[in-house]
């Protein structure tokens, strides 16, 4: 499962990489799925506290399984962070993208903010020595209520463009059937709380949507030459036009 998360996320890393764009990805998507993983990240580190506690009592084997579930979210959250850190680096050189780089670079320092927070703040309560479960459920409950809006901006952005753009549908395809599976077997580990799965089931419920759409749109032939339009206008835009540049 953990090595399935991260294979996952490949084929949106390439897509980005290969077109050299963040054109069609959300910005407010971007930030709400980096944002969501990471405070699902700090859930169930806090939540596998005890069962890490014990881990002289169990052997290896049980000391793995046990800590499956966190090494899962890990995995998803260096592959979210890593959406974003490379939409930030490819938008950059795009001159008619500006607006998205300036709201991606801003979205980046948002999420690099919240982060340095949340590892002091658990620094705090490891010196307190208390209020790690509240802390714990805060994180739960934020990532929850995230992954549930983070997929409107992105379904609002693929349905005005009627084409997935840089979003990647072998991704979702991926990860949609994934993400029930991944709730059932982080419901099932050993410490799980309901805070712990309930982000998961919520997220993948809204990607199946997400990725209906898109595979709607891929199939009609409107949306084929949006599509290539939207690739022709990334190839133009990238070459930066200046007093030097031949006009023939």
């Amino acid at each position: 499962m953990a090595i399935s998360i991260g294979i996952s996320y490949i084929p949106q890393h390439y897509k980005i990489i290969s077109r050299g764009t963040s054109s069609g990805l959300s910005p407010t998507f971007l930030l709400c799925g980096s944002i969501s993983a990471f405070a699902a990240l700090i859930n169930v580190w806090l939540m596998t506290m005890p069962a890490r506690g014990c881990a002289a009592n169990f052997s290896l084997l049980q000391i793995l399984n046990s800590l499956m579930g966190l090494i899962q979210v890990g995995i998803q959250t260096v592959g979210s962070v890593l959406v974003l850190a490379l939409c930030v680096y490819f938008t950059g050189g795009e001159l008619e993208d500006k607006g998205d780089y300036k709201r991606l670079n801003q979205n980046w320092h948002l999420f690099i903010g919240f982060s340095a927070f949340s590892l002091f703040f658990m620094a705090f309560l490891y010196i307190l020595d208390r209020g790690y479960n509240q802390f714990g459920v805060f994180c739960s409950l934020l990532s929850t209520l995230i992954s549930s809006f983070q997929y409107l901006p992105q379904i609002w952005t693929t349905w005005h463009l009627k084409h997935a753009g840089s979003l990647s549908i072998p991704m979702m395809c991926m990860q949609t059937p994934g993400g029930f599976m991944w709730a059932v077997s982080l419901w099932m580990a050993p410490g799980s709380t309901w805070s712990t799965w309930l982000p998961y089931l919520t997220g993948a419920c809204l990607q199946g949507i997400l990725l209906f759409i898109c595979i709607s749109f891929k199939w009609t032939r409107v949306s084929g030459l949006d599509q290539i339009n939207e690739d022709i206008r990334i190839i133009t835009s990238n070459r930066e036009v200046t007093e030097e540049t031949p006009l023939v």
